[in-house]
């Protein structure tokens, strides 16, 4: 209910400044997860943004998340992962601040089933995507880096299977 007005709830100047997509009722639309629920906004300059508000207290979360942002630039070269900003004091709910992870929204692609599903009779894409995911594989173990929730719904696909993007860094393990 909150996100429905971001002005009145978000710390970040450019995020509460923007509109948030709505449901048919007007209400901020989310995308529920285990730990968060990802809203959709859109900047006054057009640049949409992914918001995590988190549903789930954790103790680690912002020792983790100093941890996975450290790392994580320090792997800028990997083309899998999409900046992102965690904000430990992100949102205002009912009187109490609570953090928000803060990320460009990915336009485009295939969630992993989607592209599946879609190029079934398709050997090259499924071959591309074979390929790609064993590229991935190799360059993560190779930087020590274990995403934790490799999922479908975690990993975007681009360019007939020959680019993946990952998302939700919550379980990234160094």
């Amino acid at each position: 209910e909150a996100m429905t007005r971001p002005r009145s709830c978000l710390y970040d100047q450019v995020l509460a400044k923007g509109s948030v997509a709505k449901d048919k009722f007007g209400l901020a639309r989310g995308i529920s997860g285990g730990f968060a629920i990802v809203f959709k906004i859109k900047d006054t300059g057009g640049k949409s943004w992914a918001v995590r508000v988190f549903h789930r207290d954790s103790l680690e979360r912002n020792r983790r998340y100093e941890i996975i942002t450290r790392k994580l630039v320090s792997l800028r070269e990997l083309p899998y992962f999409i900046p992102f900003q965690y904000q430990e004091n992100g949102i205002l709910i009912s009187g109490e601040t609570f953090p928000i992870v803060k990320m460009e929204w990915l336009e485009g692609g295939m969630d992993m089933n989607s592209f599946i599903t879609s190029h079934l009779h398709d050997p090259v894409a499924l071959q591309n995507l074979r390929i790609s995911l064993m590229r991935m594989h190799l360059d993560l173990t190779r930087h020590g880096v274990a995403h934790g929730d490799i999922q479908p719904a975690n990993l975007r696909v681009y360019d007939f299977g020959q680019k993946l993007r990952l998302l939700d860094y919550d379980e990234v393990e160094f």
